[in-house]
């Protein structure tokens, strides 16, 4: 990213990888709103949050050259996740199982293992 006075010119609907993942396991962010506060949204679980530009650029690995078009498809990230006509969400062909989000759940998955 660039040096400490130069700031990078961040768009609304580019895609951003992080050097940290998000709980849900994404690196992938999408820029829902660019000024001296960027609003960003996963492309994974969708979760909504706002980082100061400084801390943004810290946190940024790189920046995809294809930004989303909001006529186009809301989610690119390999990964991702699409709904259904009927409303339900549905996992994309080629996208890891789903992590699980309780460690109940989890222990209960590997007592019926068993």
């Amino acid at each position: 990213m660039p040096g400490r006075f130069h700031l990078y010119p961040f768009k609304t609907g580019e895609i951003l990888r992080m050097k940290k993942p998000h709980p849900c396991g994404s690196f992938l962010w999408q820029v829902e709103r660019a000024g001296a506060e960027i609003t960003l949204k996963c492309l994974t679980c969708g979760r909504v949050v706002q980082l100061t530009r400084a801390k943004l650029e810290k946190a940024v690995k790189s920046v995809q050259d294809e930004p989303v078009i909001a006529s186009g498809p809301a989610v690119t990230a390999p990964d991702a996740k699409k709904t259904s006509p009927t409303g339900k969400v549905v996992r994309m062909a080629g996208a890891p199982p789903p992590r699980p989000t309780d460690r109940n759940k989890e222990r209960d998955k590997d007592a019926e293992r068993t």
